[in-house]
């Protein structure tokens, strides 16, 4: 898991009738960090966070109760909740 400079990331495959996979992928990176990150980079994080392709959480580390709460309801959404 990302603390502080790496994207935190999340890849949920489902296999397809042809033996592929669909991909649906999550990422999340430190609000604080992206300025930062966007000029170093040269990575337009800001506008893909603005488009909702990537999460931010509050501060400068990578606050991983908001990726536990997006996970716990990534897995109601697919498995329905829990205990059933």
């Amino acid at each position: 898991m990302a603390t502080t400079t790496d994207i935190a990331a999340l890849m949920l495959l489902f296999p397809d009738d042809e033996g592929a996979f669909d991909v649906l992928p999550f990422f999340w990176l430190p609000a604080d960090n992206i300025r930062r990150r966007v000029e170093r980079d040269r990575v337009p994080y800001d506008v893909w966070a603005r488009q909702g392709l990537l999460t931010t959480t509050e501060g400068n580390v990578t606050d991983y109760d908001v990726i536990r709460s997006n996970v716990k309801a990534l897995a109601e959404e697919f498995n329905g909740p829990q205990g059933q």
